[in-house]
């Protein structure tokens, strides 16, 4: 397709700081979850 967006040159990797954000995050949820249901 003519109008498709064109992947091969995104790179889709995240970086160690934010894979450590995001699992605090999941923590954080989870603990609050845990404690209030």
């Amino acid at each position: 397709q003519d109008n498709a967006v064109d992947l091969e040159d995104i790179d889709f990797s995240t970086s160690r700081n934010f894979n450590l954000s995001a699992l605090g995050v999941v923590l954080i949820l989870t603990a609050l979850y845990a404690t209030w249901w």
